[in-house]
């Protein structure tokens, strides 16, 4: 059974961990990584996101790429803020703040693009396409 990564679920992926970690880690150390480790998988979500707006851009694509985008941003932020204070014992003010906002932001963006017409889904194959027909040149 081959599982599809989509966009969406890259995003959800994401600011669920930068959400949960950051408020559920132990210390700041862990925190931090798990941050930046969200901030990655955001940051992927966007670049699928990306891929499937440079294919085909119309409202629902330039949504889900503002969206996770905007949540990647808000998490590498989260991610600056959290950096000076690893090792610190208490957290940084603000922090977690971000992080939540971002999952909001994946979140609302996810729901509008499902409530427009033409959701569509492709593997991540189809996806790089046009990615790798570039490459090969």
């Amino acid at each position: 059974m081959m599982t599809t990564i989509t966009p969406a679920r890259a995003a959800l992926a994401g600011a669920l961990l930068a959400a949960g970690g950051g408020l559920l880690a132990p210390n700041n150390l862990l925190a931090f990584y798990l941050t930046a480790l969200a901030a990655a998988v955001l940051l992927f979500a966007a670049f699928l996101s990306y891929l499937d707006a440079a294919e085909r851009l119309d409202g629902r694509t330039g949504l889900s790429l503002a969206g996770n985008g905007l949540a990647g941003l808000l998490v590498m932020a989260d991610a600056a803020i959290r950096f000076p204070a690893v090792l610190d014992p208490s957290p940084p003010g603000g922090a977690s703040r971000l992080a939540l906002f971002a999952l909001i932001v994946v979140l609302a963006g996810q729901s509008a693009r499902l409530l427009q017409p033409g959701h569509r889904s492709g593997t991540l194959r189809d996806r790089l396409a046009p990615v790798r027909e570039l490459l090969s040149r």
